[in-house]
């Protein structure tokens, strides 16, 4: 015991001190009981011993080496543990510090990531919003084209087509066609006609003219006694109406030219027309595209967006995992120690108590099973570490995936941005040729104006000439607001373009998020695109058609005016001379005067008649519109434009004949006025005879009423030729309410044309306003793309910086797991060698219990010695009393044994001079035992106890000597008792140096 003392000076000595006193207060039955534990307790001792040498003798310290050197070395391995602790303690603050910067990071690249995504959707509603705003002036339009066909139907049904109005477009135009047909045939039989009325017309006023002539004739006669006969005055009324009958062709000829070109217009419009509803399907299907590919970026956003989601969630459990793992492993740090430590309580607690051998099965049993419970909970980790390692490495496989689409479709965004761009200069050097030919119609427009207040103000001198020229006016207006009319629909084209434009760059946007599927898409827009700049090049002929029709339109009005100015002065000079001849006629004759009144009517009624013929010619213009409105098919627009081209060509072999005409009767015209002028010089001369001859008059009153009579005869056939001249005045009248008919409809179109004009500058003011959104919108769609650029790179810096502290987060794992993996391969090994030890004590356990069973047969055989021995038990019972009595004197000196250490080392020399004379006696009784037990158990007393311990030693030897004299059978009994003795004598004291090498060597020998 002396040796387990100097080599285990920790725990072991208080637990021998906590057996002894347990031992002392018990009887002396349960000491005998408990001294054969206490070989099994040194057994247990002597092993962890050894085994505690063995580790020192490995660390470099000598088996000889003294307990304070063991105590520092121990001591320093104790710093030595603490100091890596706090270490572990340090590093495992600083990863928390670390994780959770890294976890901030994360959640704000997740903020960042929201953001984004959030713009997205704000990008995305916009779209939207425009797509609908599209869609909805794309209805507008279906209206629209849905009213006209409504108001073509309406206007069929008003005419009796209603059969038609049902009908499909082609069969209504092929309708219309043949009616069309019929129409110039009729007017081409209808000439003829009005040439024959006015043949007629021109005999009745010759009749008349040669009635007043002859009477003109008579009167001289009867008033020149000589009977001079008079110059007759030329033959000027036949010549007034060829110069009328060929301005009538002139104004049929040029209503012709007018036809025809409105005619072309209106085919040029349904041409126009028929591409834009072409358009307007294509625009469709690019809309339809358009939202089909919007709806598949929102899922496909939407898809992004859950993955990310998920991705986040799953980084973050995984992280939270591995924060609780660590907190797990910091958690079963200290429960390892504490089973550290409860192992080695349980097996402090089988050296006090070995009888107990289930709780120590029982004990067994339970770390069996704690250590399967540690070896599984490994195994699973390890099993999660590698599934997190691939969940990992996908991860990074997606993610350099989705880093490497993102770089292409920058690249793809790139190349669509450059192309974009140049459409866009195109467009727009396109746009500025539209804008210049534009400003130049404008100015032309201005001057047209100009020049129409001009001749407003020199129309407002006379009301002939100011009916004349409104309808001039009126004329050209129409004109002009065909060319309005021409510009607001180029005006819409060229709208139309840059809402294709708007679109296309839409779904250029909506192709570069998408993959290289849709290129197909883009190649068929780029055939759109052709298409538009197809478009654009009708649309700049159209413009230079339209500036030609200006100028032949203005050579036209130009032609007109000197043609209302000729014929202003004409008809000047005839109310002139119609006034000189009224005023004769009055004062001649009283039916001069009905005769004069009744031709005014007819003039004012031949008026009429020329309003209706212009109606009608109105009226067939507006049916020849709506014929060619409805002309569809390319070929008959050839057909027609080829035959407008030879009606241009004839009309113009018709206008220089014309102009020939014209040249013709302003000669005619002049020497007329020069044979107007004699006449009126004869006549006046005439009017002076007759004054001087009035007094003639009166003596022939009876020659005139004879020449009365004569005259009421003429009255009658001038009454027939009268009813011929209301003929056809009433023919007149009907063809002059078609004229005002036309009239009426004319002046609508004129309002519609102002209307038009209106919505021209409105639309032009929406050009302005939107080339200055659309130069906004590329401005900040340039800047949002830079700013995209700029995130990007900025995040897939972040990320890489991410997946560095990743892969240093996960290798430093990996090594605190192989850490705590070797530390529990090291636990595993001193379970396995605690084990091999529970092996050996329940082995040396079971040999002492058959050594028991053994020793028990034999105390059976010697109770029948023990009955004659019973003296010896009075005596142990005395013995026992004195014990009791000893340890409370052992109670009350143990404070005294600090002081009584020199002392008690001269007792143990003692005792050991008296070992070696026990040794040499063979048999030892019982009492002498029970004497040393109480010599070693009392070292505290003092210097008189001792004395009275030595005279009781003294007493008990002769005893012995008596007993091995008397009984020589019972000394066996007590033999087996003498080694625990042995090992306790010595726990009482601290040896010295000198004392220990011979209590080191006699430690083994005596087990």
């Amino acid at each position: 015991m002396l040796w387990v003392a100097s080599y285990f000076p920790f725990h072991i000595p208080r637990i021998i001190w906590n057996s002894l006193s347990i031992t002392l207060h018990y009887n002396g039955d349960a000491v005998l009981g408990k001294l054969e534990t206490k070989m099994e307790k040194s057994m247990l001792e002597n092993v962890r011993l050894e085994d505690i040498l063995h580790y020192l003798e490995r660390e470099g310290i000598d088996s000889l080496a003294t307990t304070e050197e063991q105590l520092c070395y121990v001591w320093c391995l104790f710093q030595h543990s603490e100091d890596r602790l706090r270490t572990a303690s340090r590093d495992l603050e600083e990863l928390r510090v670390k994780h959770t910067e890294e976890m901030k990071e994360v959640e704000n690249y997740v903020n960042h990531v929201r953001h984004l995504t959030e713009e997205r959707e704000a990008l995305n509603h916009d779209f939207e919003k425009e797509s609908e705003q599209l869609q909805l002036e794309f209805k507008e339009l279906q209206l629209q084209q849905e009213v006209q066909l409504k108001e073509i139907e309406e206007m069929l049904d008003q005419e009796g087509l209603s059969e038609i109005a049902q009908s499909s477009p082609s069969e209504q135009i092929a309708y219309l066609l043949v009616e069309r047909t019929t129409l110039l045939e009729k007017l081409e039989l209808a000439d003829p006609k009005l040439n024959s009325y006015n043949s007629a017309g021109s005999g009745l006023q010759e009749i008349h003219l040669k009635t007043l002539q002859d009477d003109l004739q008579k009167q001289q006669e009867y008033l020149r006694w000589p009977k001079e006969i008079p110059n007759k005055p030329p033959n000027v009324e036949p010549e007034k109406e060829k110069t009328v009958r060929g301005k009538l062709e002139m104004i049929v000829e040029e209503e012709a030219a007018r036809r025809l070109q409105e005619m072309h217009e209106e085919i040029c419009g349904l041409t126009d027309g028929l591409d834009m509803k072409g358009k307007e399907h294509k625009l469709e299907l690019t809309l339809e595209s358009a939202q089909l590919e919007i709806e598949e970026l929102k899922e496909n956003l939407n898809k992004i967006k859950e993955n990310e989601s998920t991705d986040l969630q799953e980084t973050k459990q995984h992280n939270h995992r591995l924060d609780r793992e660590i907190l797990a492993l910091r958690n079963r740090v200290p429960s390892l120690d504490l089973e550290r430590k409860m192992c080695g309580e349980l097996d402090k607690k089988k050296e006090i108590m070995p009888e107990d051998n289930y709780e120590t099965e029982r004990n067994k049993k339970s770390d069996e099973t704690f250590h399967k419970r540690c070896k599984k909970m490994i195994e699973d980790q390890k099993c999660k570490h590698t599934d997190l390692l691939h969940k990992f490495q996908k991860f990074e496989h997606e993610h350099e995936y989705l880093v490497e689409r993102n770089e292409e479709l920058e690249l793809f965004l790139g190349e669509i941005q450059n192309q974009t761009k140049e459409e866009r200069k195109h467009f727009e050097y396109h746009i500025e040729k539209l804008q210049r030919k534009i400003s130049s119609l404008e100015t032309e427009l201005s001057k047209i104006q100009e020049s129409k207040r001009e001749t407003v103000m020199k129309s407002q001198e006379t009301v002939t000439k100011a009916e004349d020229l409104q309808e001039v006016l009126i004329m050209n207006q129409e004109e002009i607001e065909i060319l309005k009319s021409k510009l607001s629909e180029e005006k819409a084209w060229r709208k139309q373009l840059a809402s294709d434009l708007k679109k296309a760059q839409k779904v250029l946007q909506a192709e570069s998020q998408n993959s290289t599927e849709k290129r197909l898409r883009y190649e068929q827009q780029e055939e759109e695109l052709k298409k538009l700049r197809q478009n654009l090049q009708r649309v700049q002929n159209l413009c230079s058609s339209a500036e030609r029709e200006l100028q032949f339109e203005r050579s036209k009005s130009f032609d007109l005016k000197q043609q209302n100015n000729l014929l202003q002065e004409e008809n000047v000079k005839v109310r002139a001379e119609l006034k000189q001849a009224q005023k004769k006629l009055l004062d001649s004759t009283n039916l001069c005067s009905s005769v004069t009144e009744n031709w005014e009517n007819s003039q004012q009624k031949v008026k009429e008649l020329e309003q209706e013929v212009l109606k009608q010619s109105k009226n067939i213009q507006s049916q020849n519109n709506l014929y060619e409105k409805l002309a569809h098919e390319k070929t008959r627009v050839a057909y027609s434009e080829k035959k407008v081209l030879e009606l241009q060509t004839k009309l113009e072999s018709a206008n220089k004949t014309c102009t020939e005409a014209c040249i013709l009767n302003k000669k005619q015209l002049e020497e007329e006025l020069k044979e107007a002028k004699k006449s009126e010089a004869k006549i006046k001369m005439q009017y002076q005879e007759e004054q001087q001859k009035s007094k003639q008059l009166n003596q022939n009153i009876e020659e005139l009423q004879q020449h009365i009579e004569y005259l009421h005869a003429k009255e009658a056939l001038l009454e027939q030729s009268s009813c011929k001249q209301q003929f056809k005045i009433q023919q007149q009248e009907a063809q002059l309410q078609i004229l005002e008919d036309e009239k009426k409809i004319s002046e609508e179109q004129i309002k519609n044309n102002q209307e038009l004009s209106e919505k021209l500058s409105a639309l032009q003011q929406e050009k302005d306003t939107l080339r200055d959104e659309y130069r906004h919108f590329l401005n900040q769609l340039d800047l949002q793309m830079r700013n995209y650029n700029e995130k990007h790179h900025h995040h897939k810096a972040k990320l890489r910086k991410a997946k560095e502290r990743l892969t240093n987060e996960v290798e430093q794992r990996d090594g605190r797991i192989k850490q705590l993996e070797n530390e529990i391969e090291g636990m595993q090994k001193l379970m396995e060698k605690e084990k091999a030890f529970q092996d050996q004590v329940t082995t040396q356990n079971e040999n002492l219990l058959l050594e028991k069973r053994q020793l028990l047969e034999k105390l059976t055989d010697q109770d029948e010695t023990i009955q004659g021995n019973k003296w010896m038990i009075s005596s142990v019972q005395n013995r026992v009393i004195f014990l009791d009595e000893e340890n409370k004197l052992l109670q009350e000196n143990s404070l005294r044994l600090t002081q009584q250490v020199g002392f008690l080392e001269r007792i143990l020399r003692s005792i050991q001079i008296r070992r070696g004379e026990e040794t040499t006696i063979s048999e030892m009784s019982e009492n002498e035992l029970l004497n040393k037990k109480l010599a070693f158990l009392n070292p505290s007393f003092s210097a008189i106890d001792m004395a009275k311990s030595d005279e009781n030693f003294k007493v008990a030897e002769e005893q012995k000597s008596q007993e091995l004299i008397g009984s020589p059978k019972s000394s066996p009994s007590f033999s087996h008792l003498q080694p625990p003795e042995a090992d306790m004598a010595p726990l009482v004291s601290e040896p010295s140096n000198d004392v220990q090498d011979p209590n080191q060597k006699n430690g083994p020998d005596d087990i």
